[in-house]
């Protein structure tokens, strides 16, 4: 498709194709061609392919690419790859590209690549499905169908209140299956297991696998 100079077909079947399937794709072209299929791509699936890439491609990809169109994906990336791809860049690249965020993603990266490295604060994420206490079961879910394309996991909710502290968490069965009236504090789960942001990434692993969480808050 790119040496028929059909890009139109190339988005149209990259619809239909895994971002790890179009990444490996993207690996094994010339580095002039890779950005010609990332534009191709609508820019919310063009940022998932990037995090999929190898590190040393994504590297490549920065140093070739517009600064702006860069950034535009960076914005689109989850926190912690973004905060990964920022942190491994030379510091040139790292001053011209930050400023050029929004300001929420911009934070969001220099409050990553503040924590030590081999912290769980080094590896999470920011980016995570969050309720009130206050509202319904049924409004629960409408609020994480909303949340759901900008969050990486909705299986677990966590609830915070007005200076957002974590009161507590849900799951998504669990909101199934109460009732479309009840609060999601009469359903939550009160008794959060969690690690600190300095904790070690075994540790973190260690919590996870014994109490089998599919998430862990920091």
């Amino acid at each position: 498709m790119l040496a028929a100079d059909d890009l139109s077909a190339l988005t149209a079947a990259a619809y239909d194709t895994h971002p790890r399937i179009i990444a490996d794709c993207i690996s094994d072209l010339e580095p002039s061609e890779r950005w010609r299929v990332l534009a191709a791509l609508p820019v919310d699936l063009r940022a998932t392919v990037v995090a999929e890439l190898d590190p040393d491609v994504q590297e490549e990809l920065v140093d070739r690419a517009d600064r702006r169109e860069i950034a535009a994906v960076l914005e689109r990336m989850p926190p912690d790859d973004r905060a990964d791809l920022v942190g491994r860049l030379n510091e040139r690249a790292r001053e011209e590209l930050l400023p050029l965020l929004n300001r929420a993603s911009r934070e969001d990266v220099r409050r990553l690549l503040a924590q030590k490295p081999g912290t769980v604060g080094a590896i999470m994420s920011t980016d995570f499905a969050s309720l009130r206490p206050d509202i319904t079961a049924s409004a629960a879910i409408a609020e994480l169908r909303l949340q759901a394309p900008r969050k990486e996991t909705i299986y677990y909710a966590y609830v915070t209140d007005e200076a957002g502290r974590l009161v507590g968490f849900v799951s998504l069965k669990d909101l199934i299956l109460a009732s479309p009236t009840s609060t999601v504090r009469e359903i939550m789960h009160e008794d959060v297991i969690h690690v600190a942001a300095g904790d070690s990434e075994e540790t973190a692993a260690k919590i996870a696998e014994e109490y089998d969480l599919l998430a862990l808050p920091v």
